[in-house]
């Protein structure tokens, strides 16, 4: 997993939403991908305002966020998805900003 969130310089952490929830399974003994699970999220706290700091670093543009679901139906599908490889799965991220 390695979530992106709105971001600018000044933005405090507590502030931040997630705005990207990907997820890749990678077979462990072959290194090769199994699954992909991919969404945007829409903005709820600050609507209409990712800044340039956090659209150049991430890649992300406004109009994609707010053409996405809000996060309670992106989580609801992560789940869903997630849901078959909890038993023998753990979960890897970039950075402990990620969870």
């Amino acid at each position: 997993m390695d979530f992106e969130a709105t971001c600018s310089e000044t933005l405090p952490r507590h502030e931040m939403e997630t705005i990207e929830f990907p997820i890749v399974v990678i077979d462990s003994q072959t290194k090769s991908i199994i699954d992909e699970f991919h969404s945007y999220v829409k903005q709820v706290l600050n609507c209409g305002t990712l800044g340039t700091f956090c659209i150049q670093l991430t890649g992300i543009t406004q109009e994609v966020v707010n053409n996405a679901l809000p996060f309670q139906h992106v989580y609801t599908a992560a789940q869903n998805f997630a849901a078959p490889y909890l038993k023998n799965g753990i979960y890897i991220t970039c950075a402990n900003w990620d969870l």
